[in-house]
């Protein structure tokens, strides 16, 4: 799941681009970080001038492919990436999930 918000607060437009990573094996684990890491990178690098997305990954901690062992490096080169800490969506619990996204 990926999704662009934007939201408006008088004059003001504020941009996020979320990923979700979960994976039922290691590698789609390790290979969903990858993606975003990739698609973090690609708009941190070619974002249109003066446009700013705050990037955000969710990672379901639960997912029967979590392996902080395994995936611990591309977490790692992840989060460098997105210039904070990935929310850890540690309970699947919407209204928790919401509140830990930063929404400044």
């Amino acid at each position: 799941m990926n999704a662009v918000l934007r939201v408006k607060d008088n004059r003001l437009t504020r941009q996020y681009y979320i990923m979700y990573i979960t994976g039922q094996r290691s590698d789609q684990f390790i290979k969903d970080v990858s993606k975003a890491t990739l698609n973090f990178k690609i708009i941190k690098d070619f974002a249109v001038e003066g446009s700013f997305y705050q990037r955000i990954a969710i990672i379901n901690k639960n997912a029967s492919g979590f392996d902080k062992s395994k995936s611990g490096l591309y977490l790692q080169q992840m989060e460098s990436v997105i210039e904070q800490e990935a929310v850890v969506d540690a309970e699947n619990n919407i209204e928790e999930l919401l509140s830990r996204i930063p929404l400044n």
